[in-house]
């Protein structure tokens, strides 16, 4: 089986999965909890839970995984974190909640329609399960595809540039389609947007759908809510500081009212995340600087909206990849110089070589000349010395 059949297979896998879950929700849509006990209960339980570093605005929030997989009565069965995972295993993302279901149901139910609205586009990644009570709160549940936090994928680098033009135009898109369809207010750290690396293409899912003004009003913390100073908007960074003033002080029911109505988090402090974001994955290059200069605008309404980026992205791309080739171009006639100047060079060692080879004969023929003249002058001075004595011979006698 190739590594697509194989994908294809687990996509069509997590599809018959899910919809055996969605059928265990209860009449008012929560998750059953005899079906589900098994991932109600503790989830500090490191023998089968793993925490997973996901980050929140809304404080006492921690995530989850396990690995699960169903019995021949479709009961889940979770995995030890400790044993391989076996072939027709899930995963499940677990976020919990240190408040019971009913102060979060409001809340929960107005974050259920984003997922509803936008699963289309993140349903190879991750799907919203349902909620619902456990031993000490509640929780989300979602089914999740092979994904890590984009923090954990950034640290460890990539291997090819092509895949932070992957990343970026997944994450621009999935803001633009969240935007078109009316949502705003997401926490894009990061630690917040999930990383999926397939066959096809890399790409990412958010997790951390916050909502506007009107909806963390439904959520029990959202006068405690805080929104990471590194990673958000400048009129956001002053909501918190704002609410640090008022922390403490008595408000009155109106001064409550109009704090519950707030016209932020919106498209404009989305576009500033998601530039500050974009920076991070393309390592501050003056390129991508040039990109989200119009995203990272002091005043909101000078910002661009997130069709505008996606435009602006596509020509960065286009760019990169002129730029990409072009590089390669230069590497191709870089390697063909080297391999010319090292066949040079190789010739001229040669050459070299057998010029001292050559020099060596000359030099060993000319000793052996010298040594044949010695042989002859040696034997001519022997024969004049016999012709002497021959001589001396003569005269005596």
């Amino acid at each position: 089986m190739t590594s697509q059949e194989k994908e294809e297979r687990s996509l069509h896998q997590t599809s018959q999965i899910f919809d055996i879950l969605q059928c265990n929700l209860d009449e008012s849509g929560n998750l059953n909890p005899k079906f589900f006990a098994s991932v109600l209960t503790d989830a500090k339980n490191k023998e089968f839970f793993t925490s997973i570093q996901i980050s929140s605005v809304f404080p006492n929030i921690n995530f989850f995984k396990v690995n699960a997989q169903l019995d021949k009565d479709q009961n889940i069965i979770l995995e030890q974190v400790s044993i391989k995972p076996t072939p027709d295993h899930f995963a499940l993302l677990i976020r919990h909640h240190q408040q019971d279901l009913d102060s979060l149901k409001l809340y929960f139910d107005a974050e259920l329609q984003y997922y509803k609205n936008n699963q289309e586009n993140e349903s190879r990644n991750l799907k919203y399960v349902g909620c619902g009570p456990t031993s000490n709160g509640c929780c989300v549940l979602f089914l999740l595809q092979n994904s890590l936090p984009l923090e954990a994928a950034i640290q460890h680098g990539f291997d090819d540039s092509s895949i932070k033009l992957e990343i970026a135009d997944s994450l621009i898109q999935n803001i633009q389609q969240a935007h078109n369809n009316g949502y705003f207010g997401f926490d894009l750290r990061p630690n917040s947007v999930l990383f999926t690396k397939s066959n096809e293409l890399s790409s990412v899912t958010l997790i951390g759908y916050v909502g506007n003004g009107n909806i963390i009003a439904k959520h029990p913390d959202h006068s405690i809510l805080r929104w990471d100073p590194e990673w958000t908007s400048p009129e956001l960074v002053a909501l918190n500081r704002n609410k640090k003033r008022r922390k403490g002080k008595k408000q009155d029911k109106s001064e409550e009212g109009d704090n519950n109505i707030i016209n932020i988090p919106n498209q404009a402090s989305d576009i500033f995340a998601l530039g500050l974001l974009l920076l991070q994955i393309f390592d501050r290059s003056n390129e991508v600087q040039d990109l989200v200069r119009i995203a990272l605008e002091v005043i909101p309404q000078n910002r661009c909206n997130a069709n505008d980026l996606h435009q602006k992205f596509i020509e960065f791309r286009n760019k990169l990849m002129d730029k990409k080739e072009e590089n390669i171009l230069k590497e191709q006639m870089n390697q063909k110089l080297i391999k010319e100047e090292e066949k040079d060079q190789k010739q001229n060692k040669e050459q070299e070589q057998q010029k001292e080879q050559q020099k060596e004969l000359e030099i060993e023929q000319e000793k052996q000349q010298e040594k044949e003249q010695q042989k002859e002058l040696d034997k001519e001075q022997e024969q004049m010395k016999e012709q002497e004595l021959y001589a001396g011979t003569d005269r005596k006698k």
